[in-house]
């Protein structure tokens, strides 16, 4: 090797130790870029977590624990918080002037959709219904177009809405979305999957709105599902569906109410094999009880 090659060689071995030490040097930059990514990351993650946790803790706190003694219907209620996705609303409200009740529950996408909902919801809780009219569809509409100014295209509800008259036992109710409501009729043993309107509460206005009435009769029972129960899936991601839910509905019918809701969560439990609550979850039991008629003071 002459002369005039070692020197090339040398120079450009020179030349391959510089480049690599600017490249230790970009990499080291690189690193201590990353590290600070990852320290901003987690910190955005823990933060997220206390406002996921507080906004739970807000939620628990505004979903009713008591509820008004109405004669002549029992009530069994359960609400199962997640952690993970949360956002569902229930509460049961009377209306002495009226003779009558209200019952609602909502599911939501999330707990923004939910906060918004609610706030709107608990304007409905008893005194915005009176003198307001009687019909479920014109009030879900009016809830509806309430919240309509508030909302994303993202967000939406499955909602359940019901007036129950006192005097004639009639309940009008529609029910929106993935809210699964079952009705036990006593008197011939039959349950059935009552009839939802296919699309859940969003901003926009509601045109084709389907309510139904149900004339109640006494041991009759109403059981509203939200839509927590049926995102549930087993270990090999199968999802707990209303058809599942049926048959153990079936069998323990004619339990008293307490047990009927508690069966519910544990068709679920025993389907999922206990894994984590993934979405809220909520379950009301309601049964109409012997009518008691009352003679006026002659």
């Amino acid at each position: 090797m002459t002369d005039s090659e070692i020197l090339r060689l040398r120079e450009r071995i020179h030349s391959l130790e510089q480049e690599l030490r600017e490249r230790d040097q970009e990499v080291a930059f690189l690193k201590n870029e990353l590290s600070e990514v990852n320290f901003r990351l987690e910190r955005l993650v823990e933060q997220s977590k206390y406002e996921l946790k507080l906004i739970h803790k807000i939620q628990n706190a505004l979903v009713p624990t008591e509820y008004p003694n109405i004669s002549g219907f029992e009530f069994s209620t359960k609400f199962v918080a997640s952690a993970i996705k949360g956002g569902d609303y229930f509460d049961l409200f009377d209306i002495p002037e009226k003779m009558k009740f209200g019952i609602m529950m909502s599911c939501s996408s999330g707990y923004a959709m939910s906060a918004l909902l609610m706030s709107v919801l608990m304007k409905y809780s008893g005194y915005r219904l009176t003198g307001k009219s009687d019909k479920a569809a014109e009030i879900v509409r009016e809830i509806q177009s309430e919240l309509a100014g508030q909302l994303d295209d993202s967000h939406e509800a499955s909602f359940f809405f019901s007036l129950v008259n006192r005097r004639t036992y009639q309940m009008d109710f529609c029910a929106l979305g993935s809210v699964s409501v079952f009705y036990f009729d006593y008197s011939s043993g039959e349950i059935e999957l009552l009839k939802n309107n296919p699309f859940p509460l969003t901003k926009k206005k509601i045109d084709n709105l389907e309510c139904q009435l149900i004339s109640l009769n006494p041991r009759d029972r109403l059981i509203i599902c939200s839509h927590g129960l049926f995102e549930a899936t087993d270990l090999d991601g199968k999802r707990f569906t209303p058809k599942e839910l049926l048959p153990a509905l079936k069998a323990v019918a004619r339990s008293p109410v307490h047990d009927l809701r508690n069966e519910v969560l544990y068709q679920v439990e025993k389907f999922t094999s206990g894994a984590e609550v993934r979405r809220d979850r909520t379950v009301v039991v309601m049964e109409v009880k012997d009518r008691v008629i009352k003679l006026a003071k002659g």
